[in-house]
């Protein structure tokens, strides 16, 4: 087939672990669990935390005890079932840190950067404006557990 690269597809969907393990190690510079952008393994994160599980059940939806609910792809996840009031607001709370792991990541010159830049797009679209760095949120200031 003229024109056709060669490559295999397949192959440029798999995914190396050694390559994924160098992509998201666990530090604070690039880690999906956005609490930890601000809190790290302090008390407050568990705080913070148990409030972002209220919110999704407040929004109707149960979350599983297998996963943390900061953790951004299962964020997103909820996002794409959630109404727009409920997602908008959590948004506001979280698009500064979802914006600073794409910056770090293409800091790094990480492919996965473009993701997060398709996401930024999307949230402005939305009108999300994200709350300054390091404003508590209405929400999680009047959540009593």
């Amino acid at each position: 087939m003229a024109g056709v690269s060669q490559r295999n597809p397949l192959k440029l969907l798999s995914f190396s672990p050694l390559y994924h393990t160098k992509e998201y190690l666990f530090v604070s510079l690039m880690n999906l669990y956005l609490t930890y952008m601000t809190n790290g393994e302090q008390r407050e994160r568990g705080i913070e935390l148990v409030a972002l599980k209220a919110r999704y059940e407040a929004a109707g939806f149960a979350v599983s005890d297998h996963e943390l609910p900061d953790y951004l792809p299962l964020m997103l996840e909820w996002m794409a079932y959630a109404d727009k009031e409920h997602t908008i607001a959590l948004l506001a709370d979280y698009a500064g840190h979802i914006r600073e792991i794409g910056d770090r990541l293409a800091a790094a010159g990480s492919s996965y950067a473009k993701l997060f830049e398709a996401l930024h797009v999307t949230f402005t679209q939305l009108g999300v404006t994200p709350l300054p760095k390091g404003s508590a949120t209405a929400w999680l200031a009047n959540f009593s557990g």
